[in-house]
């Protein structure tokens, strides 16, 4: 499901929660209803974490997907939200499965200058830890959900594997948002912030992009 406003800024912020949340709610009541819908995925977003939205730092570093803070930011309100549906969905519709994608910032493949603008700027463009994702990686892990085993609602977390910057991400955090960021003793120096093994368990899906292969 990708029939929404794709992000934050562009239109309103009432337009984007309405449209968001409610089109999630007719999709996915009609896939149930329909009887033949048996694995949906809905493209929710990184900015469901609410981490995209405060000053405040995860629990911890590489973060995964328990842990989020309430916001009210619309765009990530309305990607909660249809989170929130696809849990009561799933016990509506006992037949469909729901995978909620927590997708991170697409970047495709002809576009990855975007991320030169981020070295250039940085450290510009850290709200989301400086992470993105492959667009052809995005596909690949819809894919995954779709032809993969599961059951009730699920909620993944899916980004590239490195940073897209080349300053190493302990000390890009420690500019940003100061010291006391709670790094897994073993994370590495471009290594994402965000922990995507939940999906790698479940579907055996691993980013196969980077910027640093171009």
């Amino acid at each position: 499901h990708l029939a929404a406003n794709p992000s934050p800024s562009g239109f309103p912020r009432q337009q984007t929660f309405a449209n968001n949340v409610l089109s999630t709610y007719n999709v996915m009541q009609a896939a149930g209803d329909s009887g033949k819908v048996t694995r949906f995925v809905y493209a929710s977003s990184e900015m469901a974490t609410g981490w995209l939205t405060t000053d405040e730092l995860p629990p911890r570093i590489p973060f995964n997907e328990e842990d989020r803070v309430d916001t009210p930011n619309a765009y990530a309100l309305s990607k909660y939200l249809g989170e929130k549906i696809a849990d009561s969905m799933v016990v509506r519709y006992p037949h469909m499965a729901v995978c909620s994608m927590r997708i991170n910032n697409v970047i495709p493949p002809d576009r990855y200058d975007i991320l030169q603008y981020r070295r250039d700027n940085f450290p510009e463009g850290g709200g989301n830890f400086w992470s993105y994702i492959d667009a052809r990686d995005v596909a690949g892990a819809c894919r995954a959900a779709l032809e993969g085993e599961s059951s009730g609602h699920e909620v993944f977390l899916i980004a590239a594997a490195d940073t897209c910057i080349d300053v190493p991400i302990r000390e890009a955090v420690e500019q940003l948002y100061g010291p006391g960021a709670n790094f897994a003793p073993d994370h590495g120096p471009y290594q994402s912030a965000f922990d995507c093994s939940k999906i790698r368990r479940f579907f055996g899906w691993t980013p196969q992009y980077s910027w640093r292969d171009q």
